[in-house]
């Protein structure tokens, strides 16, 4: 039984730095989604009648 509170216990503390990681990275420094140009065409060509 104490092995499973000394578990639930280092669950806890990694929650608790894993938070704190999580909050250390900025997601705005990426900028917008903005695709290049030569994804928006498509991959192959049109066949001509």
């Amino acid at each position: 039984m104490e092995s499973m509170q000394q578990l639930q216990e280092d669950d806890e503390v990694a929650m608790v730095v894993h938070e704190r990681i999580l909050k250390q990275v900025k997601m705005d420094d990426y900028g917008r989604y903005d695709p290049s140009p030569t994804m928006a065409k498509p991959h192959f060509k049109d066949i001509p009648n």
